[in-house]
């Protein structure tokens, strides 16, 4: 273990497995400037200090450590799973369910959970789907926009409708492309 003024300890296990105690020589917490502070304890019988703490401690520990990265990097998951929690128990009728009892609570929220993630689900494959017709929309006008410029070329601009469908927009480009030949022909 290293403390914060960078000494390290040896780490052992307690009087339980749940228990842990690092051990530090007292020579390294002479010239400290956080000894003031410091949650050590100072061994009578022995030449060092000692910091007890539990397993759980250690998660803890780790757990913000994570959390700290993870804010570092600009995401925060405590906002996505609030934001879950939320969409689940916002079905409810004033924060109240139906049922009593625990399995009958626990099938209610699971089965409160499950279609939160189908509407999840149904979002963004809907946001999809629009995106990829936009796309099309715009593949559309650009290919229309091709046929109007090149009907101004052979001067076929009533032949051509702006607002065509899929349909008509290739029989349109049939009639371009035999008057087009004709056009080649004459030429």
């Amino acid at each position: 273990m290293i403390c914060p003024n960078e000494k390290t300890g040896v780490v052992e296990t307690g009087r339980t497995v749940e228990n842990l105690m690092a051990t530090f020589s007292r020579s390294d917490c002479v010239d400290c400037p956080l000894l003031a502070r410091c949650a050590m304890r100072v061994l009578k019988k022995t030449d060092g200090r000692r910091l007890y703490f539990s397993v759980a401690a250690v998660h803890l520990a780790r757990r913000r450590q994570r959390m700290k990265l993870e804010r570092k990097s600009g995401r925060n998951l405590r906002s996505a799973v609030e934001a879950t929690m939320h969409e689940i128990s916002c079905r409810l009728e004033h924060g109240r369910l139906r049922v009593r009892g625990k399995f009958r609570v626990g099938m209610t929220m699971t089965a409160s959970a499950a279609m939160a993630n189908a509407r999840r689900i149904w979002r963004y494959q809907a946001a999809e789907k629009t995106a990829e017709q936009r796309r099309l929309e715009t593949l559309n006008g650009q290919v229309m926009w091709l046929f109007r410029k090149i009907g101004t070329l052979f001067h076929l601009n009533g032949r051509i409708s702006v607002r065509a469908s899929r349909f008509s927009v290739l029989v349109e480009s049939v009639i371009f492309f035999t008057c087009s030949r004709r056009l080649v022909v004459i030429f």
